[in-house]
Parts: structure tokens; C-alpha cells; sequence
């Protein structure tokens, strides 16, 4: 596949970059900063700089991609559910309009995209304490993104796979990622980004996971 990668200099986002490479694939990244990126310099790598935030940008990087997979997310100062928002209102929503308009124009179909549990349906599939930080602090901000750029995924037409996993984490695991399409028995707290950047390059050659919003855990 040649991909384009959005999000790439991201926590998640440089494993799916690293996966991908590794896997044979050629991938197109659109970043602000290239050297932001610890892989600059690979034969299967074209780093273009510019933001998915511009339509002309996102236009010019899709050309010859046949897949998308994007890792963006609207930001915060920290990681902390109370600290400041620094991405602005809209941004992921606004960055999806501009890729299903591009996507639709140069005929690309297939895209998986990062998205969080919590979000749409799979909102009561999460603990109460995080039903309430989604609902009381600032990840109501990061959220509320995340539900209407899924929305511009799901009416456009394309074939898309989204991904929900619970709390994204660097730390190593031994547990197995495990899959839900509706509300899981029990379910993690937490899962491993290479789980996460595993899944998203996995379901793009995966026909029976389009038009699936997947539940990602561990167990």
C-alpha cells in the first residue's frame, strides 16, 4: 500500500509510521515540522511538510495514496484531564471535512481512523469515573471532536474503519489485544500505543472490518 499518514510526528502516530515502513509499505507523511520526526530518512518514507488544516496541502499529499490512516487528536497542555486546550475547536472535524472532499475527488475509498472509547455508542462501554471526566473536565473538548469527525467518516461514503481504544499507554504489556463491537464483560484500563498502531495498519487490509467502529482493550 502507499499510505498517507496524518498525525505522524504523534505518540501513536510515529508507531504506526514505524509499523508500516517495517512492513513493506510506502507512506506519505504531511507534518508541520519533518524534523520532529526520528525517521526522516528512509526509502519508502516521502515527508511532506504542510497541515491537513489546508485543503491544498491535504490535496497534494493524497495523490498516488490508496489508504489513510490518521492519529490526530485535538490536543491538550498535558495529559492531565483538567489541563488547558491548545488544539483549536473543531480542528479534527475541520481536518476530516478537508480529507473526505480530497479522498472523494482523487477516488481513494479506504480509511481507518484513531478515535477514543467513550466516544458515540461505545460511551456506556466505559467506566463511570471516565463517563464523568468525559462529561465534567476538559476531555469534554477532545471528545466532542472526536464525535463529529466520526460523524463526517461515517456519512461520506467511504470505507472506513474507526478505532476506539481505552486509554492509550507507552508502558509495555504482556496482555493481548482483544476487540468489542459493542460493550465488552470486562475491559482494561489502559492499552499499549503498539497495539493501537498494529490495529489500524491491520484493518486497512481487512474487508470485513469496514464500516466498524472497533472497541480496543487488552486481556
Amino acid at each position: 500500500m502507499q499510505l498517507l499518514l496524518l498525525g505522524a510526528t504523534g505518540r501513536t502516530g510515529q508507531l504506526v509510521l514505524k509499523t508500516a515502513l517495517e512492513a513493506g509499505h510506502e507512506v506519505v507523511a504531511l507534518v508541520r515540522d519533518p524534523a520532529r520526526l526520528s525517521a526522516q530518512q528512509h526509502p519508502r518514507l516521502s515527508l511532506l511538510k504542510g497541515t491537513p488544516e489546508n485543503a491544498e496541502d491535504l490535496t497534494r499529499a493524497l495523490s498516488g495514496c490508496t489508504a489513510v490512516i490518521s492519529t490526530l487528536n485535538n490536543n491538550r497542555a498535558s495529559d492531565a484531564p483538567w489541563s488547558k486546550p491548545v488544539s483549536p475547536a473543531g480542528f479534527m472535524t475541520g481536518v476530516m471535512r478537508n480529507c473526505v472532499a480530497a479522498m472523494q475527488e482523487q477516488g481513494v475509498s479506504r480509511i481507518a481512523l484513531l478515535s477514543a472509547a467513550g466516544v458515540g455508542d461505545s460511551f456506556n462501554a466505559v467506566p463511570w469515573l471516565f463517563r464523568w471526566l468525559i462529561r465534567h473536565t476538559n476531555l469534554n473538548h477532545t471528545y466532542q471532536d472526536h464525535e463529529t469527525q466520526e460523524q463526517v467518516l461515517t456519512e461520506s461514503g467511504l470505507d472506513w474503519t474507526i478505532a476506539r481504544p481505552v486509554g492509550l499507554s507507552d508502558k509495555p504489556s504482556t496482555r493481548r489485544l482483544a476487540i468489542s463491537f459493542g460493550k465488552p464483560q470486562e475491559s482494561s484500563m489502559t492499552i499499549q500505543r503498539g497495539h493501537v498502531a498494529q490495529f489500524l495498519l491491520d484493518c486497512l487490509l481487512t474487508p470485513k472490518l469496514i464500516g466498524k467502529a472497533a472497541f480496543l482493550y487488552e486481556r
